[in-house]
């Protein structure tokens, strides 16, 4: 993840150093992490739904045929009264390339523009993203309620 935030740290600075400035204003910023994990079946999604969801096998039947792979998504909006308010969207479902991998995807979305002449910070966006993956986003798949 470090040398990630490095190369994100470049790039704002060229742009910085390419297009000057002072009053710039950034109206939206994101941030969007791709990964994908090894699972303990040849199909993850089965794993997925049997294990985590606690869904008998045979309830996909009702598609008339085999499921190659699915999965689920999440989109939670901006928290009342957060100090900097954040859209997240998780998806979370089979790697059709590679079915016993599950494919991971965190988006965060900060909608409210930053006030003229502040500067992008990716560390700060990338380690907050990647904190929510490793605590909430992996707690949940691996059924971890805390």
């Amino acid at each position: 993840m470090e040398y990630f935030i490095q190369e994100a740290e470049y790039i704002a600075e060229a742009f910085s150093t390419t297009w000057p400035a002072p009053q710039r204003q950034i109206i939206k910023r994101d941030v969007t992490l791709r990964d994908l994990y090894e699972t303990t079946s040849e199909r993850a999604f089965q794993e997925l739904w049997e294990k985590r969801l606690g869904q008998a096998p045979d309830s996909l039947a009702a598609f008339g045929r085999p499921v190659l792979g699915g999965g689920l998504r999440f989109v939670m909006p901006p928290q009342p009264g957060d100090q900097e308010p954040v859209q997240i969207e998780v998806k979370i479902e089979s790697f059709l390339r590679d079915t016993s991998k599950i494919y991971v995807e965190t988006q965060f979305v900060w909608p409210q523009p930053t006030p003229p002449g502040m500067l992008f910070d990716p560390r700060e966006r990338l380690l907050q993203v990647n904190d929510y993956i490793q605590n909430q986003v992996l707690s949940f798949i691996m059924g971890d309620l805390r």
